[in-house]
């Protein structure tokens, strides 16, 4: 029976979580809270996803990257530095 409330607590916990992620307008996956965003050189041109600058080589940008050694990402996200003086860390929602 406890094991049961135990359960129930935490759906209940995780569908306000989901809720609140909605309401913010952003998207839930499982590994949000591993994204950071890293300063790189551009060895070849990119394209900043948040506002289509172009990112030319030798500039700097953020990439978008996950703590865990592990895990990879295959289509991460850049970000020029305009955009990241702007938004900051917002720019991982």
């Amino acid at each position: 029976m406890l094991k049961k409330l135990k359960n129930m607590e935490t759906l209940k916990n995780r569908n306000e979580e989901l809720k609140k992620i909605k309401e913010e307008g952003g998207k839930m996956n499982k590994y949000n809270h591993l994204k950071f965003l890293k300063k790189t050189k551009a060895r070849v041109e990119h394209e900043c996803y948040q506002c289509g600058q172009l990112i030319s080589t030798g500039d700097f940008y953020y990439a978008e990257r996950l703590k865990d050694a592990f895990l990879h990402t295959l289509h991460n996200k850049k970000f020029c530095t305009d955009c990241y003086k702007k938004y900051g860390d917002s720019l991982l929602k």
